[in-house]
C-alpha cells in the first residue's frame, strides 16, 4: 500500500488532523506544489514507486514496465515525475533504466484481465 494514493490520502489525512473521506487523492496531487503537506507525501509516493519500479528492472531486467490502475489514466502529469526519480536513483553501473509507460487499457486494464480468467 505504501505506493499507492490511498496512502498518500491516509498520510495527509494524518497529518492534517482530518479524516481521510474528506480528502481526494487528485486533487493533492494536482495541487502538490502549493501545499507543503501534499507535495511531502506525493514526493514520498513517487520514491517508493521508483524505488519498486527500480528494483523490478535489476530483477527481471525487462524493456518496459507498463503500470495499469488510476495511475496509467494520470498521464505524463505522473509518469513524467515517477521517470525523473527512476533516472535519479539509477546507479551508474546499471546502465540506461527502463522504459516506463501508461497501460493502454489505463485503470480499466486490471479489470479485463480478470474478467478473461472467468470460465463461461
Amino acid at each position: 500500500e505504501a505506493g499507492s494514493t490511498v496512502a498518500v490520502v491516509k498520510a495527509v489525512a494524518k497529518e492534517l488532523g482530518v479524516e481521510p473521506e474528506t480528502l481526494d487523492g487528485k486533487e493533492i496531487f494536482d495541487h502538490a506544489s502549493e501545499n507543503p503537506v501534499y507535495q511531502k507525501y506525493v514526493n514520498q509516493y513517487f520514491s517508493v514507486l521508483a524505488m519498486g519500479i527500480y528494483n523490478l528492472q535489476y530483477v527481471y531486467d525487462p524493456e518496459k514496465i507498463v503500470i495499469g490502475g488510476g495511475v496509467a489514466d494520470a498521464g505524463d502529469i505522473l509518469f513524467d515525475p515517477i521517470r525523473e526519480t527512476i533516472k535519479k536513483r539509477a546507479m551508474k553501473i546499471a546502465g540506461e533504466t527502463v522504459e516506463v509507460v501508461p497501460a493502454q487499457l489505463g485503470n480499466t486494464a486490471g479489470v479485463i484481465g480478470a474478467s478473461l480468467l472467468i470460465e463461461s
